[in-house]
């Protein structure tokens, strides 16, 4: 997903900051059938595309966190049944802290 944003980026100032995540990628995770159906799964249930797809990226790279500061796509997330936990990172960051 980080390699689409690229793409569709036309900002210059946008680019160099979704180039600021690149040292934080560990692996990158295939566009594959599952991942497609899945999205399609997320997209039925009210996710737009975008965000469908960087979830169920996400789901199959086995991330432990989805971190996300759209309050409407948490809530939207919240009631699926996700492989993932899907949270706001202040909230987040906070639990970890806090030993959560």
């Amino acid at each position: 997903m980080i390699d689409f944003e690229m793409l569709k980026a036309t900002n210059a100032t946008i680019t160099a900051h979704i180039k600021d995540f690149f040292p934080f990628t560990r692996e990158r995770v295939a566009l594959t059938e599952a991942v497609d159906s899945r999205a399609a799964f997320f997209q039925q249930n009210g996710l737009d595309t975008i965000d469908s797809y960087h979830l169920a990226l996400a789901e199959t790279g086995e991330a432990d966190v989805f971190l996300t500061t759209d309050d409407r796509f948490l809530r939207k997330a919240m009631r699926l049944n996700l492989k993932i936990a899907v949270e706001n990172p202040e909230t987040w960051l906070g639990e970890v802290e806090n030993g959560y």
